[in-house]
């Protein structure tokens, strides 16, 4: 009896499996006789969805409808970033205005996690759903066509390829700068960091000179060279800008606001000391810190020194030969001038 119920139990499976075969063929020839609309029902519901999805998402969130027109400007009011937003605790974000007129420049300074680099991204983003036809994540948004949206940001190295982190940072900007037009936007998060302090500076400098001039298009640029503030004065479609901080005795306070101006410092070493770094590694930094940024009043003391052991002047001029002035900021020679003018 166990053998016989064995013997059906295998035949049921085999029926089983070739009626599910005669199914499945079945439904393969059935799609393949009405695939074309099958396809375009497919094609349907996935607009459908992606609209329904919007549109929920811009009730809930206040997206608005961006202005298209034809002059290069970008103009976003009350900007967020459409992901970070929903990601910090309510009303915890901080938004931000970007007006850029045609062919304009913001170099944007500030400290270290001072949300830089989400003021670049969010407005790329911005950029992108206005292009897609999508609604914004502003109060009011203003811009001209784009022909494309160029990104260096972050910093990777390739190492399958042999390329360092600075290498693949000079190429990717490279290709931004054959690329680019009048109608391009692009945003650049602290290009020529990866070498030498001076040779970042100088390239830094000669990529703004270049989009500024040659290539006219609109740009967001952090940077924590603080020398290229010197720009502005220099170039007339470029602005300075920074992020808001305030400081006391207990600390620094980060406001994530974008407002007119250029920052002198980089609170590097209080970023450090928020991820926990050794307080002693902190108090040798600050220590080290206060020797490289005031050069002067050695400087003036030497020369002051030299001077009145010899007033000729032949003195001055061999202290004078002496400095590194290559080595020193624009900030630090102005200093220096000053105290030997008040000296």
């Amino acid at each position: 009896e166990l053998k016989e119920l064995a013997g059906d139990a295998v035949q049921a499976a085999d029926a089983w499996r070739a009626y599910e075969v005669d199914v499945f063929m079945a439904l393969i020839k059935t799609v393949r006789d009405h695939v074309e609309c099958i396809k375009a029902l497919s094609a349907v519901c996935s607009r459908l969805d992606v609209t329904l999805s919007h549109v929920v998402l811009c009730k809930e969130q206040g997206y608005v409808q961006p202005e298209i027109v034809d002059t290069p400007v970008l103009e976003v009011f009350g900007g967020w970033h459409p992901v970070l937003k929903r990601l910090v605790s309510q009303g915890g974000f901080v938004p931000n205005d970007c007006v850029l007129v045609e062919g304009a420049f913001s170099l944007i300074t500030g400290p270290n996690m001072g949300g830089k680099s989400t003021f670049l991204r969010q407005n790329a983003l911005i950029v992108l759903l206005a292009h897609i036809g999508a609604f914004v994540p502003a109060t009011k948004a203003r811009m001209g066509v784009v022909d494309r949206i160029f990104s260096r940001v972050g910093s990777s190295d390739d190492l399958t390829m042999g390329r360092s982190t600075f290498m693949v940072e000079m190429l990717e900007t490279a290709s931004i700068l054959n690329q680019a037009t009048e109608r391009s936007f692009m945003i650049l998060d602290e290009v020529g960091r990866g070498t030498s302090t001076h040779d970042g500076v100088a390239l830094a400098w000669a990529i703004t000179e270049h989009i500024h001039t040659t290539l006219k298009a609109r740009c967001l640029f952090a940077t924590h060279y603080h020398e290229l503030a010197a720009l502005e004065n220099a170039l007339e479609r470029i602005t300075n800008y920074r992020v808001s901080v305030r400081e006391w005795a207990g600390g620094v306070s980060f406001d994530y606001k974008i407002v007119k101006g250029f920052a002198d410092r980089s609170y590097g070493l209080y970023v450090a000391q928020q991820a926990g770094m050794p307080k002693d590694v902190i108090l040798r930094a600050k220590a080290v810190l206060s020797d490289l940024g005031s050069p002067s009043a050695a400087c003036v003391a030497d020369v002051s020194c030299s001077v009145a052991e010899d007033d000729s002047g032949v003195a001055l001029q061999r202290w004078a030969r002496g400095l590194n002035i290559e080595g020193m900021t624009p900030k630090q020679v102005f200093d220096l001038v000053y105290d030997l003018a008040q000296d």
